[in-house]
């Protein structure tokens, strides 16, 4: 995808497929597959580190949101909104800035593992380097937190709240050399894109 292809779906929202992002707070993997409790509810999800083409695309999508939803980005908290400053996520009660996170922006992803009635939905679909659907945390081919992946997110402002929040819904694993971290711990429009840098193709330069 390019950057003059990002566009509002008929619901708002803007799917974005990132190329070679950096998996954090994932538990692991773990978080892909088995929705863990947050402020009362159960969700999937994960931090993913973005290098400069990746914050571009980011915030094209945030302003189309933005113009379209009538929200004022300049008037949103940082946590008002899924992309984040790295320099800020810091372990707790320190000063000291967790790995990886160092001068870079990341997304704060979430996807529910239930709807407002109630009625479970699906968790986000899982690849492992070697293009195989990967359905257990179990799975030796989950990747622990560091690795590198290609995932697809939809940016959304979630109904009448002032936010922009991410989700994501396919995650493909890459082959790239990574150093784990300490501690551990939308409709898809074109599958294809999930796999550059994977088992058989490397993202050119016109990926976002």
């Amino acid at each position: 995808m390019k950057l003059s292809d990002i566009k509002l779906n008929d619901r708002d929202q803007v799917v974005l497929t990132l190329t070679k992002v950096r998996i954090a707070f994932s538990a692991n993997g773990a978080n892909h597959f088995d929705p863990y409790e947050f402020e009362g509810k159960r969700r999937y999800g994960c931090n993913a580190i973005l290098e400069d083409k990746h914050v571009t695309a980011v915030e094209k999508a945030m302003q189309l949101i933005a113009e379209k939803t009538g929200l004022d980005l300049s008037d949103l908290a940082a946590n008002q909104k899924a992309l984040r400053v790295g320099n800020k996520n810091k372990k707790k009660g320190t000063e000291d800035i967790y790995d990886g996170f160092e001068d870079k922006m990341y997304l704060s992803i979430t996807k529910h593992a239930m709807t407002h009635a109630g009625k479970p939905m699906k968790p986000p679909v899982v690849y492992g380097a070697d293009r195989e659907v990967l359905t257990d945390s179990n799975d030796p081919r989950v990747k622990s937190d560091g690795a590198y992946a290609n995932i697809q997110i939809v940016l959304y402002r979630p109904g009448s709240y002032n936010n922009i929040a991410c989700s994501y819904d396919f995650l493909a694993y890459r082959n790239d050399e990574f150093e784990a971290f300490g501690g551990g711990g939308a409709q898809m429009t074109d599958e294809s894109d999930m796999f550059e840098g994977t088992a058989e193709t490397e993202a050119g330069e016109d990926e976002i």
